[in-house]
């Protein structure tokens, strides 16, 4: 039988050395004996001194099957439990029998409810941390401030309207001087509906009756707007008109239109009037024209009606352009009996009728061929002779035919007229035979 060189004690003194010692440990320098296996899933630990043997011990998790990401395991009252995952900034809370969670409140970090937490209230301070003595218990709405030694808890005023006022040393709540409206309210001071408000003093908001704004237009109504001297109206940088206490309104960079777009500088779709009287001024050397009826379209009258009395409503004096087309007539109506006159002011002026065909008295139409031709239609003879001129005219001859009359002051002497030269003409109302001779 071996003799073993290193080993316990006890194990010298077996008679079956192999069997005793094939549990033993291979310690380097020293043999050390394990324990006889035990139960099945055993295990062996050391206790500083010797190994010894664990039996293992089966610990059910009957409540684990579901769990929540952020869950923790507890011992509950027959078994192990899963701890769900509570709402953002929970606590867990021992209460001496279990754990439970709950919103973080101070108290529950205080040695006991309601105490203050003396060192662990504190802010960061310059130097280190400013402990907060009187902070233990707080409501919402509470503010910090420095009190005479410590931070301070300044409880909420509990009431609506209040301000923060500061005295020599202290701060604290009082009733606010200045009223605020309820929410949806209007705001303070006096006014209707609509109404565009201004400041009518230092501190007071009034409306305006005469200046209202129109909901859903974007638009002004208003009696009156002002602006001062040299003041404008328009869009920035363009459309501007500008007024000035000489009693001047100015349009600059933009087209007017009155009644409807304008398409030159002043466009007036109506009628426009000047009452005290309208002058057409330039002083432009080019050529300058006043025309009517030049936007529109198709044969139509152009004309211009002169008013001067009341009996005449329609028109005194009418220039008119008619309108049958290319070829129509252009005339000058006067009514009253009143003359029509043309008429030069200065001496030498003359007054030339020049058609392009002829001139008619009375009448429209001239003979074939006719150029330059006064034509004179039959009318009634004067019966007397005016001073210093002569009256010509047509007279009616019976049988259709016209002779030419003529009335003068001079008497005329009848003579023998010849046979074989002779023209009928009637004189200051006698009809006479009118000899002549061959030149």
């Amino acid at each position: 039988m071996p003799i073993p060189m290193r080993g316990d004690r006890g194990a010298r003194d077996v008679l079956n050395y192999e069997d005793e010692h094939a549990n033993d440990i291979d310690a380097a320098t020293l043999r050390r004996h394990t324990p006889l296996p035990g139960a099945a899933g055993g295990l062996i630990q050391s206790d500083g001194a010797d190994w010894q043997r664990v039996n293992s011990i089966s610990v059910a998790l009957a409540d684990l099957d579901d769990y929540a990401r952020g869950s923790v395991i507890r011992g509950g009252a027959a078994d192990w439990e899963a701890h769900a995952a509570e709402t953002n900034h929970f606590i867990l809370v021992g209460d001496g029998v279990d754990i439970t969670s709950k919103a973080f409140d101070w108290d529950d970090m205080a040695a006991g409810a309601g105490a203050d937490m003396v060192h662990d209230h504190s802010v960061a301070g310059e130097g280190g941390e400013i402990p907060l003595a009187s902070l233990g218990g707080y409501t919402q709405g509470d503010l910090i401030y420095g009190g005479g030694a410590d931070w301070q808890d300044l409880a909420h005023p509990g009431a609506a309207n209040r301000v923060l006022q500061s005295t020599a040393a202290e701060v604290g709540w009082s009733a606010s001087a200045v009223t605020f409206p309820a929410a949806g309210a209007a705001v303070v001071g006096t006014g209707g509906a609509n109404q565009v408000a201004y400041w009518a003093g230092a501190n007071t908001i009034t409306g305006d009756a005469g200046m209202t704004y129109n909901a859903g237009t974007d638009s002004l109504t208003a009696g009156n707007y002002y602006v001062p001297d040299g003041g404008t109206i328009g869009i920035i940088g363009n459309e501007l008109l500008t007024f000035n206490a000489a009693g001047t309104a100015v349009f600059s960079g933009c087209d007017v239109g009155i009644g409807g777009a304008p398409a030159y500088t002043l466009d007036v779709t109506g009628n426009f009037r000047a009452t005290t009287g309208a002058r057409i001024y330039n002083t432009d050397i080019s050529d300058i024209a006043i025309e009517l009826n030049t936007a529109g379209a198709g044969n139509r009258f152009a004309f211009i009606d002169f008013h001067g009395d009341d009996t005449y409503v329609d028109f005194g004096l009418r220039i008119i352009r008619g309108n049958s087309g290319a070829n129509t007539n252009s005339s000058i109506f006067h009514r009253g009996t009143g003359n029509l006159v043309v008429q030069t002011q200065d001496a030498g002026s003359n007054i030339i009728l020049a058609p392009a065909a002829s001139i008619g008295i009375g009448t429209l139409t001239f003979g074939a061929n006719a150029v330059t031709v006064l034509g004179i239609a039959n009318g009634t003879q004067p019966t007397t002779s005016p001073v210093d001129m002569i009256q010509l005219f047509s007279m009616d001859i019976g049988g259709g035919g016209a002779s030419l009359g003529v009335r003068t002051e001079e008497t005329v002497t009848a003579g023998a007229p010849t046979l074989s030269h002779k023209i009928k003409i009637k004189w200051n109302g006698v009809e006479y035979w009118l000899g002549l001779d061959a030149v």
